[in-house]
Formats: C-alpha cells, sequence, structure tokens
C-alpha cells in the first residue's frame, strides 16, 4: 500500500514474493530476499525499484542507501543497482563479508580486514589514499548519513567521509 513510485504498488512482483526471507527500504522502492535467494526489487526503477539488469540470484544480504541498493551474495560477490551517485554501480568485489551503507554511499569489509568503498565521494564514497593505508584489520564499519567509522582489531578507528559530520 502507500504511492506506487514509492514501492507501494507490489502487485507486479507477488508471485516472486513468496517466503521472504529479508526485506529492505530506501525512501522510493523496496527489495525482497525470497525463498530461493533471489532478490526483487520495485519501486521507482532509477532509484533503486528496478534490479533486473543485473543478477541478483543467490542473495544473502540487501543494503540501501537513499537511492541504491547493493547485495551481498553467498559467493562473497556483491552486485548494486540504482542510481550511480548513490552507490547504484558498484566496483567488482569478490571475498565480501559485510556491507555498510550511509545516506549515499556503501562501504564493504572484506575476508582479509580491507575496506572498499563507492558511491557518493563526497559522503563516503572514496577513500583517499592516506585513509586507506589504515584500513587494515578492520572488524566492523558503523555510519552517519554522510561518513563512515571503521574499528580495528586492536581497538583503534578510522573515519572518512563528510568531515564536519564525523568523516574527520
Amino acid at each position: 500500500w502507500g504511492a506506487s513510485f514509492g514501492g507501494g504498488d507490489s502487485d507486479s512482483v507477488q508471485i516472486s514474493l513468496i517466503g521472504v526471507t529479508a526485506i529492505a527500504a530506501n525512501p522510493y522502492a523496496f527489495v525482497a530476499i525470497n525463498g530461493s535467494n533471489k532478490a526483487i526489487a520495485w519501486g521507482y526503477g532509477p532509484l533503486g525499484g528496478d534490479s533486473g539488469f543485473v543478477n541478483t540470484n543467490n542473495v544473502k544480504s540487501i543494503s540501501s542507501t537513499f537511492g541504491a541498493f547493493a547485495a551481498l551474495k553467498l559467493d562473497g560477490t556483491v552486485v548494486a543497482w540504482g542510481d550511480p551517485s548513490f552507490g547504484g554501480t558498484a566496483p567488482v568485489l569478490n571475498n565480501i563479508v559485510k556491507i555498510v551503507p550511509d545516506g549515499y554511499a556503501f562501504a564493504a569489509i572484506n575476508t582479509t580486514g580491507g575496506v572498499v568503498a563507492w558511491g557518493n565521494t563526497g559522503y563516503g564514497g572514496l577513500i583517499d589514499p592516506p585513509t586507506q593505508a589504515l584500513l587494515v584489520n578492520i572488524s566492523n564499519i558503523e555510519s552517519t548519513e554522510v561518513a563512515f567509522a571503521a574499528i580495528n582489531t586492536t581497538g583503534g578507528v578510522v573515519t572518512w567521509g563528510d568531515a564536519p559530520y564525523g568523516g574527520d
């Protein structure tokens, strides 16, 4: 229910929404993972409501920014869709264990504790080389609307993103 441009009309995807195990949303769209581990999106297409051009099979979890979604697949790869300025285009990623969104970008931790980010470069989607060098042995990441903070296995914290809002 609700406005169809914001995902309020799921009639076109109801057959695929059987055995749903997880659901994610942004202000304009929804994504559900069905019992076959397929991610099904609906809502406003340009901001994540259309995942038809990426392979959304074998999905483990979904994360969302204000205008995009990223799916972590069972094999540790990632696919993203939606507006590229919100992270809707992911780099080729392998061995990912966790994805964390802020409002405009995504950050991902890989199996070796390294971090990669994509999305809006001013809000955490770009990690400068000095900061990237510090992002080793990362165990967790949290975010504000426009910045990220990562904790490493020795208790150190590294931040990036919009400086006045936690990124410095």
